[in-house]
């Protein structure tokens, strides 16, 4: 075992310099990410979930698609946040997670700003419980 101050040997060294080549090959590779089931639905919604507590708060969105009489959902993005370490209080919190969602939403539809998708529903949801 090796402590951290030490060098490392040579086949290690020379080990890694092939993994490090390697790791920048895999920038090459591009993988589509179909999120739409069909190019032309009947309707299209982005249903954004947003809830906080006192320690984090977080924004799900989602896509629902309906096509004829089967509806497709899929995760699209999602993000949170740890609360600040100054103390607020949780409908303040609460709107932090919905301006997450908003911006959420917003990069959502820039993204697939396409002639080919109707522009999509909003649907937002938020927990109002004050415990």
């Amino acid at each position: 075992m090796l402590t951290w101050d030490k060098t490392l040997l040579l086949n290690i060294l020379e080990q890694y310099g092939r993994f490090e080549l390697q790791l920048k090959e895999l920038e090459k590779i591009k993988l589509e990410r179909r999120v739409f089931a069909a190019p032309f639905s009947s309707s299209l919604e982005l249903h954004v979930f947003c809830d906080a507590s006192t320690t984090a708060y977080a924004a799900v969105n989602d896509v629902r698609e309906q096509m004829d009489d089967r509806v497709h959902t899929q995760l699209l993005t999602a993000k949170t946040c740890v609360a600040p370490i100054k103390t607020l209080c949780v409908p303040r919190l609460e709107l932090c997670a919905a301006v997450l969602g908003g911006q959420l939403s917003q990069a959502v539809k820039e993204a697939i700003n396409d002639s080919h998708f109707p522009n999509p529903k909003d649907r937002f949801t938020s927990d109002p419980r004050l415990d």
